[in-house]
């Protein structure tokens, strides 16, 4: 289905919440959310059920807010994004009480070092940092972050976001910069 034709069937469905229409869109993104949590689950295939999921629990959310000033495939693209991270940096703080709690406060096990929990301290702050970035900066910044070793081109972020390549470049450079700014005493007292 054409991104137009999705858009006007979305704004069809806001003014008349016809459940059968909703039916039709979530149909038609369907496909688009497996595409989206295939991709942020690529190198952990135990989170895409869970991505997925999450995903589509939240395409109401996006559906209602949608006012068509952008795609809505970015939208749900962004959303999909935001959500790996969220669950990626439960899990990391999640794994990392647990295995504190399993060694005690002894400090006999490596991931329970205080670096390491330094490290998932600052994993928060950069996330708490990253809400106050502008929505096109954010968007880049965590598409960019997510793909952890193998990050995406330039090219790549803006096929997903529906962005200009100058404008991912801009954007990315621009966060990177106030995040850098934000966490600079954060970073100095390390």
């Amino acid at each position: 289905m054409a991104t137009d034709e999705l858009s006007c069937m979305v704004q069809e469905w806001q003014k008349t919440k016809n459940q059968s229409l909703l039916g039709k869109i979530t149909t038609s993104l369907a496909c688009e959310v497996n595409e989206a949590a295939c991709y942020f689950s690529r190198d952990r295939p135990y989170l895409r059920r869970q991505v997925e999921e999450e995903i589509n629990s939240r395409v109401y959310g996006i559906l209602q807010n949608y006012r068509g000033e952008s795609k809505l495939l970015s939208e749900l693209w962004q959303v999909a994004n935001n959500v790996v991270c969220d669950l990626l940096r439960r899990k990391k703080v999640r794994d990392a009480w647990f295995e504190h709690a399993k060694h005690g406060l002894t400090g006999t096990s490596p991931d329970c070092t205080d670096q390491n929990l330094r490290y998932i301290e600052l994993g928060g702050l950069v996330a708490e940092a990253s809400t106050r970035l502008p929505e096109k900066q954010r968007a880049v910044l965590l598409f960019y972050i997510q793909a952890g070793g193998n990050p995406p081109s330039y090219k790549e972020i803006s096929e997903k976001l529906g962005l200009s390549v100058d404008t991912v470049k801009c954007a990315l450079f621009r966060a990177r910069q106030q995040l850098r700014q934000e966490l600079q005493p954060y970073l100095t007292a390390a």
